[in-house]
């Protein structure tokens, strides 16, 4: 990749008509990055070691401290090993220790992870580690080459333009095509990018909401190259009409953190096919706390998760960890997050668009 010298911006952005804008400013950089979830840092992190400059930005105001992941196979291991930074994951982690299989309350088998791992791999286990963890040192590492992540901007609409002007080196008369990426970035002015009745729960795929009343600050960004990494809910994907076929699964799942008291002890990966025929699938995290994903019921076509998210209580979620380790009992001394999520299985119909935008992660399956 080679840097060019791009055309200045237009000052024409896309904006509701809710929304106001107090300034429009414009800049140029070789690569932007849309999305700070970890595989945007690490791109941002790649591409500046091989002396490419980017600009990284995300739509929240800081690392979420909510993961929703946690795994990490032996493969992201061995290439973070091959960059040098795997020290820190390895410190700040933990090595999958077992694999336990119940029925209900009733061990059925114990694995050790490495006789899943292949034999080739360094790494013999896989990681547990918070994603939250994963991008502060992504983040640490990113700010070592001298990047930092510029938190608070949300991409709202973005296109390839292809231009023609006269080619003055050679006299020829000829005309030259360049090509670039034209991004509209804002950030509000006080307060952050989230709408008051926004759809939180996961696995959602829906364009992100327009907010009404508020005042924001305007980039009109032009790169050569942009590369989404904006999530599932992908403004990028959206904007650019790329589909996502695929499907969603008709089953419902409540996710916890937190501790617990029980006759069954979680240890190591735990999966638990219910007395119910329910699943469980539990596993004790760096900090002391412990996830269960719990099978909550069918999904129905119809259901809103944002107002079945309204209804969730501890007491329904130890009710059904319950009901499927029966007759071990179950209950939450202490929670740090309770959610609910549905299952998407998509991907999108292509990955690259006119060869100047690239869907990575969640934004592209």
């Amino acid at each position: 990749m080679v840097a060019t010298t791009l055309p200045p911006p237009s000052s024409s952005s896309s904006l509701s008509a809710s929304s106001t804008c107090s300034t429009i400013t414009t800049s140029s950089v070789p690569v932007l990055i849309a999305g700070a979830g970890p595989v945007g840092l690490f791109e941002a992190f790649l591409l500046t070691k091989l002396g490419i400059q980017v600009r990284i930005i995300e739509r929240e105001m800081a690392i979420s401290p909510l993961s929703k992941a946690l795994g990490m196979q032996p493969r992201s291991l061995e290439i973070f090993g091959m960059v040098g930074i795997i020290n820190k994951f390895l410190e700040r982690g933990e090595s999958l220790s077992s694999l336990n299989l119940y029925h209900g309350s009733k061990r059925t088998a114990t694995f050790n992870p490495s006789v899943m791992t292949h034999s080739d791999s360094h790494y013999n286990s896989g990681l547990i580690l918070e994603q939250a963890k994963t991008s502060e040192i992504l983040v640490e590492e990113l700010e070592k080459v001298g990047v930092k992540v510029d938190y608070g901007w949300e991409l709202l609409d973005t296109k390839v333009v292809e231009e023609y002007e006269d080619d003055k080196t050679s006299g020829s008369g000829e005309k030259t095509k360049k090509t670039y990426v034209e991004t509209t970035i804002r950030r509000a002015l006080s307060g952050d990018n989230t709408a008051p009745d926004e759809k939180r729960y996961l696995g959602n795929t829906d364009l992100l909401e327009e907010q009404d009343d508020k005042e924001y600050e305007i980039h009109v960004v032009r790169s050569e190259y942009l590369v989404a990494t904006d999530g599932g809910r992908s403004t990028v994907r959206h904007k650019l009409n790329i589909g996502f076929p695929g499907r969603t699964l008709d089953i419902k799942a409540m996710m916890w953190d937190g501790t617990y008291e029980s006759d069954l002890k979680i240890t190591g990966l735990t999966n638990i096919y219910g007395v119910n025929r329910k699943g469980v699938v539990a596993f004790p995290l760096p900090n002391g706390n412990y996830r269960i994903v719990v099978e909550a019921g069918k999904l129905d076509p119809n259901e809103d998760l944002s107002k079945t998210m309204e209804s969730l209580t501890v007491e329904k979620f130890e009710e059904l960890v319950s009901e499927c380790i029966a007759p071990a009992t179950f209950k939450v001394k202490t929670t740090s997050w309770l959610t609910v999520f549905k299952i998407n299985e998509r991907r999108a119909e292509h990955f690259v668009y006119k060869n100047r935008i690239f869907l990575a992660g969640d934004s592209a399956h």
